[in-house]
C-alpha cells in the first residue's frame, strides 16, 4: 500500500483490551488535526489482522494484552508489515517497557501514566521515522551489562566503543537517533540535511554491524551515550 505521508494524516491503530482506555486515547488523538484513528482492536490476533489489512502508520499496542495472548505480535508486525511502526504501552513499569520494545523491534515505549502528556508526541516522533522512549531513572537491567536479544554486535561483548569507530558527527547522530529524534529533527539540530543524517546513521550502523535502529538504542544505553544529552 502506497501513501504520501507528507500530506496525509498519521493513521493510528489503537490496540488495548480496556475499552475505557481506548476511548480516552481516541478522544485525545481526535483533538489533533494531523492524527487519525483508523481502527481499534482488543486482542493480539485482531490487532495483527487489522494491521495487515490497513497498514496503519503507527500501532499503539498494550504490552500486557500482547503477552496475555501469548503471541509476539510486535515481532510479527515488524517482520510482515514493516510500514507500520509500533509504540508499546505499559501500566507503570517503564524499565520493562524499554526492554520489551528493544527485544521485539518496536519503535518506542510509553507508560500509560504518561499517555495524557506524551502520547501525541510519541506518535509523531515514531511516524516521522524516529524512536520514542519514556524517561528512565536507570538503565534497563541486562542492557547495562550487554543483555538483550539484538542482532549483530548487539550482545555488547567485544563490540567497538563509540570513540574507536565513530566520527564525532556519527556519534552525535547515533545519540540523537537513540534519544528518539527523527532525521528531520536531527538535521535541524546539527544544521545538516535529513538526507545527510540518514547517511551518517547508515554509515554508523554499518561500522557497528547493526541492521535496526533499536539496536542503536541498546548500544547507546550500554555505552552511556544518552548521559551526554
Amino acid at each position: 500500500m502506497t501513501r504520501v505521508y507528507d500530506s496525509d494524516p498519521i493513521d493510528v491503530l489503537i490496540a488495548d483490551d480496556h475499552p475505557i482506555f481506548r476511548a480516552g486515547m481516541r478522544q485525545l488523538l481526535a483533538a489533533e488535526s494531523d492524527l487519525k484513528v483508523v481502527a481499534e482492536a482488543e486482542s493480539a490476533e485482531e490487532t495483527f489482522a487489522l494491521v495487515r489489512e490497513l497498514e496503519p502508520r503507527v500501532v499503539v499496542l498494550d504490552a500486557a494484552m500482547a503477552r496475555a495472548d501469548g503471541n509476539d505480535i510486535t515481532r510479527r508486525i515488524a517482520a510482515e508489515v514493516p510500514a507500520s511502526r509500533v509504540l508499546i504501552l505499559v501500566v507503570n513499569a517503564v524499565e520493562e517497557c524499554h526492554q520489551f520494545a528493544l527485544d521485539s523491534g518496536a519503535s518506542g515505549c510509553l507508560s500509560k501514566l504518561r499517555a495524557d502528556r506524551e502520547l501525541v508526541e510519541a506518535i509523531r516522533s515514531i511516524a516521522g521515522g524516529g524512536l520514542y522512549f519514556s524517561a528512565l531513572d536507570t538503565v534497563p537491567s541486562g542492557l547495562a551489562h550487554g543483555g538483550g536479544n539484538g542482532s549483530g554486535n548487539g550482545s555488547g561483548r567485544g563490540e567497538p566503543k563509540p570513540d574507536e569507530v565513530l566520527s564525532d558527527r556519527e556519534r552525535q547522530v547515533v545519540i540523537l537517533t537513540a534519544s528518539g529524534y527523527s532525521s528531520r529533527e536531527i538535521g535541524s539540530q546539527l544544521h545538516i540535511s535529513s538526507k545527510t543524517v540518514d547517511t551518517y546513521r547508515a554509515r554508523s550502523m554499518d561500522k557497528l554491524g547493526f541492521h535496526h535502529r533499536w539496536e542503536l538504542v541498546q548500544y547507546a544505553l550500554r555505552n552511556g551515550l544518552l548521559a551526554a544529552l
